[in-house]
């Protein structure tokens, strides 16, 4: 889904765009394909204007904002990791394939005592 014409951006007016990521990713699954378009599904002002939006107070909105936070840089860690990861085994990998290193005899301790 994309932002369709005359919508550039979606903020929050207290900066909680934690929530309101949560709130239309809700809205947007339970329309499933909210909006037209010929080949993403974009979405309109007029499509945001007719949503309804229930906010909570400002202490529950806060607390939320804390949690989602959190968990948002989670997942943000979680996927650098995974890049270091993809490129490790892409260096690795065609080292063991073609004998550059040699899994008998590798010692991880070795290795270890290397980089201290």
């Amino acid at each position: 889904m994309i932002l369709g014409r005359g919508l550039a951006a979606v903020r929050h007016k207290q900066d909680a765009q934690g929530f309101l990521y949560c709130l239309l990713k809700k809205q947007f699954f339970e329309e499933d394909m909210m909006g037209g378009g010929a080949i993403f599904n974009s979405v309109t002002k007029n499509d945001m204007h007719r949503i309804d939006v229930v906010t909570p107070s400002f202490v529950i909105l806060s607390q939320f904002n804390q949690l989602i936070n959190a968990v948002d840089r989670e997942v943000e860690i979680l996927h650098y990791q995974n890049v270091r990861l993809r490129e490790a085994r892409d260096i690795l990998l065609p080292r063991l394939m073609t004998g550059v290193i040699d899994v008998e005899s590798y010692n991880p301790a070795d290795l270890l005592k290397e980089v201290a």
